[in-house]
């Protein structure tokens, strides 16, 4: 994974995660299609995925196989 796609990924993931917060802990009203973002497993998963992008990027053996490994059941 290059740094573009790291950043990518991090400006995606990133605001959903503070989205997530603010929701979680009543500063901020989400609409009802969004009430998915306003629960603690959504806020555990965009954790999650936030730490691995981080720790793939500063692990080069973990970054290069991430998108590989967990993009290819998905190509068409």
């Amino acid at each position: 994974m290059t740094s573009a796609s790291a950043s990518a990924s991090a400006r995606l993931l990133v605001p959903f995660l503070v989205l997530s917060m603010a929701a979680l802990f009543g500063h901020f009203p989400v609409a009802p299609d969004l009430q998915w973002v306003d629960s603690f497993p959504a806020l555990l998963t965009l954790g999650v995925a936030v730490l691995v992008e981080v720790i793939a990027y500063f692990v080069p053996w973990l970054d290069t196989p991430l998108p590989q490994d967990f993009c290819a059941p998905f190509q068409l």
